[in-house]
């Protein structure tokens, strides 16, 4: 084997003489196949006069002819089809020596073959024929060849695939030699393809043109619902789009998805094709099954060419798909406010709804960057920040649910109904974010929205908080005083309205700021109308009350020189600190809870209050025993003792309750 392979006639021959076995062979074949597949000739005489079968096969390889075939051999062919080798002889595949030299394209040999008696028609495991593999080469002088010969010109492969159709790919010369002979222009394929698609595939305008010129349809349609003008308008040849519609092809032609070619071609970005479609006459306003429109497509690949020609074109800009949504609200979501102002100029309809009632608005309002922009134009068309969706959300509320981002947030609250500001708070707090929903909470309340929220949505407030204060500061205990010393007062609102208490967990901070009093704090810093605003509001605890004991003693004077140099030159700020600190009048409503924490709901409680001489509504105040925020909300806007920093300014500045008050001098 190793000589026949290597072609050593004079090792062959002297291994014949000593006796060898010419019929042996291994794995990849026998002495005969090695010699064949390296054109030994002489070789293949020796062995086949010693007695060497032809037609013996190696045990996985292809017979000696086939072999010789595949390497385009002609003299090694005729050597064994004289030797007696069977021209049909198959490999494992089923595949013959004629289809193998087809595929290689070994015209001398696929000749010597034929003069041989090899069957022409012959076809592989996989409906492969000689033709098929010619077609498919290109091979114009085999395919003219096996013709001649009696090929079959209609004979399918296994997906029905014919050989017109692989000529159609690659070869103008081989389509017409195959129509000349009779090759069907409309057979099919599995797929429904006729050889018109497979030309229109290959983008060579010599054979699509021979196969309309032979009366190819140019309006077939595959299983799919495609016409070749889909396959060239997909492939972006608009060269080709233009033969096809010059032929008669139909430009609203619709795939079973309702897909139009213009629509493939804005999907696909296909400028030319585009502009080609639109010029034949396209149907601008043909949607798919989906209800998405051109307009809506070109919106959604951000196809702007396509976008403003569909525009003059008169695509209707209302046009919902079949979720409801309008190419307004495609372009909302695509945070696009180009696209946007264009749609609405052309008559688009801002509070437009989809099928769940979202608007455009409410879409932006989901995304998180670039759609500032958006809105703020959706807004200064008449965009309605208070229309709700079939759930109940406003535009503020899918922002609160979807956005992270908290300008989106002042933009939609600048113009929001008070009658949803309750709604937008909770949904900040039910916001799965800790940080993320004190954030968006604090924008709310910034732009004016009404601090308090249900009752029993204050449990979730504090926990919020404790989790938040965790991960903004861990040397914080209690973070409340962070927000003090910073005067984040819009924070220290939500809580004190909604009376929520932030008790000491137990452990002693690292910074000595937690280890004051709130009023303390917020006197170090010089706040003192947030001072007024805790005592107003009677967020006191028992650190206040200690504080203020303590405050008592001989240290006033310390006292009231270490807090009034924070303050400057403010007189009236000075005047409320030596109120606090030396005069009684603003600690009122701390006796009354010091007497609550001794007296309890004893007659003699409720019967001091009644008799203190104390406006009525104060006196229901401290008889209930709770925060400001506990009374209705109409009562608590208009409560005057509620010191709130905002509006302390406009106040009276007096000192009634010292002197309506029998105890006040006992302070």
């Amino acid at each position: 084997m190793v000589a026949s392979k290597f072609g050593r006639v004079a090792a062959v021959e002297q291994l014949l003489q000593l006796g060898s076995d010419v019929n042996l062979a291994s794995s990849r074949g026998n002495a005969l196949t090695y010699a064949a597949a390296n054109g030994h000739k002489t070789c293949i005489r020796l062995l086949v006069k010693a007695g060497c079968n032809p037609n013996t096969p190696g045990s996985k390889w292809d017979p000696a002819v086939m072999t010789a075939a595949r390497s385009g051999y002609t003299d090694c062919v005729r050597a064994l089809l004289e030797a007696g080798a069977d021209p049909d002889a198959r490999n494992h595949a089923g595949k013959t020596a004629l289809i193998t030299a087809t595929q290689w394209g070994h015209f001398n040999c696929a000749k010597t073959l034929l003069r041989f008696g090899a069957n022409v028609n012959s076809m592989s495991a996989t409906g492969d024929t000689a033709l098929k593999w010619a077609a498919r080469g290109g091979n114009t002088s085999l395919v003219r060849l096996l013709v001649q010969s009696g090929a079959e010109v209609n004979t399918p492969s296994t997906d029905a695939t014919t050989p017109l159709m692989f000529a159609a790919h690659v070869s103008a010369a081989c389509v017409r030699e195959l129509i000349s002979a009779g090759a069907d222009l409309h057979a099919r394929n599995t797929r429904g393809q006729v050889p018109l698609f497979w030309g229109v595939n290959s983008g060579e305008v010599d054979i699509v043109q021979a196969l309309i010129k032979a009366g190819a349809n140019v309006n077939a349609v595959s299983t799919k619902g495609h016409t070749p003008l889909f396959y060239s308008v997909k492939n972006g040849d608009d060269d080709m789009n233009k033969i096809l519609i010059a032929a008669g092809a139909n430009v609203n032609a619709r795939d079973l998805k309702g897909k139009t070619p213009l629509l493939s071609a804005v999907q696909n970005y296909h400028v030319d094709c585009f502009k080609t479609l639109l010029l034949a006459g396209a149907d601008v306003n043909l949607a798919d099954q989906a209800g998405r429109s051109p307009l809506m497509v070109a919106v959604m690949r951000q196809f702007t060419v396509a976008f403003n020609d569909l525009l003059a074109a008169g695509a209707l800009v209302n046009w919902k798909d079949s979720s409801g949504r309008t190419a307004l609200m495609l372009a909302a979501t695509m945070c696009s406010a180009a696209y946007c102002k264009d749609l609405l100029a052309h008559g688009g309809r801002v509070n437009e709804q989809d099928n769940e009632g979202v608007t455009a608005l409410m879409h932006a309002a989901e995304k998180e960057i670039h759609c500032d922009s958006v809105k703020n134009v959706l807004l200064d068309s008449g965009a309605d920040v208070n229309m709700v969706d079939l759930s109940g959300k406003t535009a503020l509320m899918h922002a609160i649910s979807y956005n992270k981002n908290l300008v989106c947030l002042r933009v939609l609250t600048k113009n929001n109904a008070l009658n949803h500001q309750n709604t937008a708070l909770v949904h900040c707090l039910e916001s799965e974010n800790n940080l993320a929903s004190l954030d968006k909470a604090a924008v709310l309340l910034s732009v004016g929205f009404h601090p308090v929220i249900p009752e029993f949505y204050r449990p979730l407030l504090l926990q919020k908080f404790l989790l938040a204060s965790t991960c903004r500061n861990k040397t914080y205990v209690w973070s409340f005083k962070k927000f003090i010393l910073y005067r984040e007062m819009e924070m220290i609102r939500l809580f004190v309205s909604n009376g929520v208490v932030l008790q000491r967990n137990g452990k002693r901070a690292a910074s000595g700021a937690s280890r004051y009093a709130n009023i303390a704090c917020a006197l170090s810093k010089g706040h003192i109308n947030l001072v007024k605003y805790l005592i107003a509001n009677c967020y006191i605890f028992q650190e206040d009350l200690n504080f203020l004991c303590r405050s008592k003693s001989a240290q006033w004077d310390t006292l009231y020189r270490t807090y009034s140099a924070a303050l400057g030159d403010d007189k009236d700020q000075r005047l409320f600190l030596t109120e606090l600190t030396k005069q009684p009048w603003p600690l009122v409503k701390l006796a009354f809870i010091a007497v609550s924490s001794l007296v309890g709901s004893s007659p003699e409680r409720a019967e001091r209050i009644r008799g203190s001489g104390l406006p009525s509504r104060l006196q229901a105040l401290l008889n209930f025993q709770g925060p400001v925020s506990t009374l209705p909300v109409r009562e608590w806007s208009e409560l005057k003792l509620a010191f709130d920093p905002l509006a302390y300014a406009k106040l009276e500045k007096q000192r009634p309750l010292l002197y309506f008050w029998p105890f006040g001098k006992e302070i």
